[in-house]
């Protein structure tokens, strides 16, 4: 419970596409402390889930390293580690009960040296997140969607709320927080709504087409958006204030294919504020502020 994501740079994240490459993830590079929230937002097909899976090795990286509490686990198999999928019930095994799949890991990882003692420990991970401990002999299908996000205790979370209820959301994140507090656990998390990740992120990095452009601590980013890219989906985040959709950034045109990437900045060709070198020069991640990156021509 005391490891964390130290370090992950990808080169390239490519797919072959009969006799075409799908750029999806391009030189994305970030830390998640031990203990933090690294939050990962951007519009659907900008790579956050490409970027979580391989990540967690469900997909394999081409290039670049994957650095976990000092270790390289580049190469590490895919049933070593977990996650949290945007549908709940994809996380678990629907042949096993809840106490199977709770168990297994900390008898294979050697946590427990016993059964028994493993079954407890899994008792109390239950009742820690609100379930009893008669719900550890049901199978995932007997669980309602927001129980099935509570059987999950892992630490790439990828829209682990999107498909909940307000109130259940609710309770998710505060578990989510509860546990972090509790045990440091660290989450890498994923999700569209900038509510939900400016409750529970320490730091964010926005995501453009399988780019990161703009890379920050939370109250910097919300305080002080610097990439045009980044104000525009701020700008769009729905609030109680009747001005803001008046108030909102509207971008010109469509997100381009990651088959077909443009030239220089890959935003360039939406940008309201581009200039000539946008399309010729691609931007370096600069720092803005202290701990504050942001990838502009502008800047």
């Amino acid at each position: 419970t005391k490891d964390f994501l130290d370090k992950v740079k990808f080169k390239k994240g490519r797919f072959s596409l009969e006799n075409q490459v799908v750029h999806a993830v391009n030189d994305v590079s970030f830390d998640v402390e031990q203990g933090e929230v690294f939050s990962l937002v951007g519009e659907s097909g900008c790579g956050k889930s490409t970027t979580a899976r391989t990540v967690i090795k469900l997909i394999e990286p081409k290039a670049g390293k994957i650095t976990f509490d000092g270790r390289d686990i580049t190469r590490l198999k895919p049933q070593e580690m977990r996650m949290i999928f945007q549908d709940p019930y994809a996380s678990l095994n629907p042949r096993q009960k809840v106490m199977e799949i709770l168990t297994e890991p900390m008898l294979f990882h050697k946590l427990c040296t016993s059964k028994a003692e493993a079954e407890e420990k899994a008792v109390n991970l239950l009742e820690r997140v609100g379930l009893s401990s008669e719900q550890a002999n049901r199978y995932p299908h007997q669980f309602s969607g927001g129980q099935r996000q509570r059987i999950g205790k892992f630490i790439i979370a990828d829209e682990p709320v999107s498909a909940l209820d307000v109130s259940i959301q609710a309770q998710i994140l505060n578990i989510l927080m509860d546990l972090k507090d509790e045990f440091h656990f660290s989450y890498l998390f994923i999700a569209h709504d900038l509510s939900v990740v400016k409750h529970i992120s320490d730091s964010l990095g926005v995501m453009y087409l399988g780019s990161i452009v703009e890379r920050a601590p939370k109250k910097a980013l919300f305080r002080n958006p610097v990439h045009p890219y980044t104000k525009a989906l701020f700008s769009a985040a729905p609030t109680m204030d009747e001005n803001n959709i008046a108030e909102s950034q509207e971008l010109r045109g469509e997100i381009p294919s990651p088959i077909h990437l443009p030239s220089g900045c890959l935003f360039h060709d939406r940008c309201p504020m581009a200039c000539p070198d946008c399309a010729r020069k691609v931007p370096e991640l600069k720092e803005v502020e202290p701990g504050h990156f942001a990838a502009c021509h502008l800047l």
